[in-house]
């Protein structure tokens, strides 16, 4: 039985393209599978084809037709085409797209296309689409899009749904165009969500759901789309909040930008907004502003949105950028305007305006610690330790003085441990006496334990507790006496441990002694800056001091001896023995080993300390 000829090209036809293809064949030819398997694939189709066409004829007619399409039908193909299979792989095809070789690339990739590769829709899209390497065609271009769309190519749903939301190369579908702008959008892609948020916000397409068009925008603009950010704008602005507006509902992206956590300020400000809050907007910027890592106009553009909802930051954030240009003045009034709304980080370069003298006042100085004060309660900690120092060189500055300065000072290395400056911190705490640790302690609850000899100063004492610094981690609490060993300081002299090498050392070092008399069993010395004072060290047979009295030459002067017992019971506790009589009057304290005598001779002038070793103490 003889079979038409049409019937073969169109079975091939249908075979090679299937009902859907793009019809690409009127440029290349008909498009055939020459892969070995698809090939024989081919072949046993159109045999079955025959089986079910001719039913009666006789298995020997069945051979016949069937040998002489197999031996026939390969050069019959490749006659029709004159189409060698590619030599280029996909890869390599795919490298020359990348690359911007397009004119080679599109040949490629049509080549390929037309021996059965389904996966070049995209490429061969965006060329037919942007007349690259071939002519433009956007009917072929928006076929080939809708072919990667239903392959599950993200970009190639994003553009089909441009194609059809704007009526090229077809009728214009806004609906279909959301349905894949959505389909993008659930896959993260950044345009998809943004044009899908405008198609649930304004247009009937998503059903006009101006919540969820809102919630897919803050979505884009929260990944810095410079269109969502500019539309929510204009909505609010349009339509400003009132009291239905969200309530800042997070604080933290303030407090951590305070702390200098910008990265983590971000994070926590775009859960907020996930949230509602849309005041952190303000706080966003400002972390994308220190991290640079966004551009002006989205960080501008994030500053206004947050001033809509009342957040101080879009204020503060504008004038440090008029700082960094210079604009010193203009920036202050920025901060003047953010401290006055109650951000912590304004006022604290508020007071420096004052201090630097960019903002005139009467008493600057005075106004600007005023202002560190204010900050310093709200846990700013760059204004809690411009305060400390406010309260260190303060005219006339006393123990108080100092003491609440360390209180600052730990509170400032608390809530950010980069403000920690050991050489403020030991200025402090020379003020106060020294001691060690006599056990590892810990000095507040929230504090790490200290290892047995740290550092430490008595700030105060009373019967059972003392409160103590330590300067070297910025810590103070408070500890029982037990757990302290003081260091009796005189003048440079450190009790317990002297020894006459360290006190021939400190004459080396022109510490302020000046010799009298040395010799290996006492040494006597005079204070450079107060001649009338006198140090004599008594030393056992190894060298070490068993002795050290501190003589002051014609001391009668009651205040001298009331100095040296307030210093001393500051120091040591109330005394253990106080006696006064016509002849004189003295105080008496025993610790860790020591017996200490302070003793003022009322007739003869004169006020001695003798700090003696009660093993070894001599008699008078």
């Amino acid at each position: 039985m003889h079979i038409p000829s049409l019937m073969v090209s169109e079975m091939r036809s249908r075979i090679a393209f299937g009902p859907d293809r793009p019809r690409d064949r009127r440029r290349v030819g008909f498009r055939f599978h020459h892969a070995h398997a698809e090939y024989f694939s081919v072949q046993t189709i159109l045999f079955l084809q025959l089986v079910r066409l001719l039913p009666s004829v006789t298995s020997a007619m069945f051979r016949l037709v069937l040998i002489m399409y197999l031996g026939f039908g390969n050069a019959a193909v490749l006659a029709n085409t004159g189409r060698l299979p590619p030599s280029i792989s996909h890869q390599a095809t795919l490298s020359l797209f990348e690359s911007g070789r397009y004119a080679q690339a599109f040949a490629a990739a049509l080549h390929r296309y037309e021996w059965g590769d389904e996966d070049l829709h995209y490429e061969l899209a965006v060329m037919y689409h942007g007349g690259l390497g071939t002519a433009v065609n956007l009917r072929l271009a928006r076929e080939h899009f809708q072919l990667s769309a239903q392959q599950g190519r993200i970009e190639g749903m994003y553009r089909l749904a441009r194609m059809q939301h704007l009526g090229e190369a077809g009728p214009m579908d806004r609906i279909t165009a959301c349905q894949w702008y959505l389909r993008a959008a659930d896959a993260g892609h950044l345009d998809a969500i943004y044009q899908y948020g405008r198609c649930a916000f304004d247009g009937p397409e998503a059903g006009s759901d101006p919540q969820q068009g809102a919630a897919w925008l803050h979505r884009a603009a929260l990944r810095q789309h410079t269109g969502a950010l500019k539309l929510l704008l204009f909505h609010y602005q349009r339509r400003p909040p009132g009291s239905s507006r969200p309530k800042a509902n997070d604080e933290r992206p303030d407090a951590l930008l305070q702390q200098e956590q910008a990265a983590a300020a971000a994070e926590r400000a775009t859960q907020a907004i996930l949230k509602g809050d849309y005041r952190a907007y303000g706080s966003l910027a400002e972390a994308l502003r220190r991290l640079g890592s966004a551009p002006d106009d989205v960080i501008d553009t994030m500053y206004q949105i947050g001033a809509l909802f009342g957040s101080p930051m879009p204020i503060f954030g504008r004038a440090m950028i008029h700082q960094s240009r210079g604009e010193k003045h203009r920036a202050c009034q920025g901060f003047l305007r953010a401290h006055e709304q109650g951000l912590a980080a304004a006022g604290y370069e508020l007071g420096r305006c004052y201090q630097q003298g960019t903002l005139a006042h009467p008493e600057a100085q005075a106004r600007a610690c005023d202002i560190f004060q204010q900050v310093a309660t709200q846990g700013h900690g760059r204004a809690a330790l411009a305060y400390a120092h406010c309260l260190a060189e303060a005219p006339g500055a006393d123990i108080a003085h100092f003491a609440q300065a360390i209180e600052q000072y730990v509170a400032a290395v608390a809530a950010l441990a980069t403000l920690q400056d050991r050489a403020f911190a030991n200025h402090l705490a020379n003020q106060f006496p020294q001691g060690q640790l006599a056990a590892s302690s810990t000095l507040s609850a929230d504090g790490v334990a200290l290892p047995a000899g740290t550092p430490v100063h008595m700030l105060t004492r009373n019967a059972d507790r003392m409160r103590v610094f330590a300067p070297d981690f910025a810590q103070i609490g408070d500890l029982r006496p037990a757990q302290l060993r003081l260091h009796l300081d005189i003048h440079g002299l450190i009790l317990p441990g002297l020894n006459r090498t360290e006190a021939r050392a400190l004459l080396n070092e022109d510490a302020g002694l000046e010799a009298l008399k040395l010799s290996a069993l006492e040494d006597r010395l005079r204070v450079a800056d107060d001649p009338r004072i006198e140090l004599r060290i008594r030393y056992d047979s190894a060298g070490q001091a068993i002795q050290l009295t501190r003589i002051t030459e014609n001391g009668t002067e009651p205040g001298l001896y009331l100095e040296r017992l307030e210093a001393l019971g500051l120091l040591i506790g109330r005394s253990q023995d106080e006696r006064e009589q016509a002849l004189y009057r003295a105080a008496h304290w025993k610790i860790q080993g020591w017996s200490i005598l302070l003793m003022q001779n009322l007739v003869q002038g004169g006020l001695q300390e003798r700090y003696s070793l009660i093993e070894a103490e001599p008699a008078d």
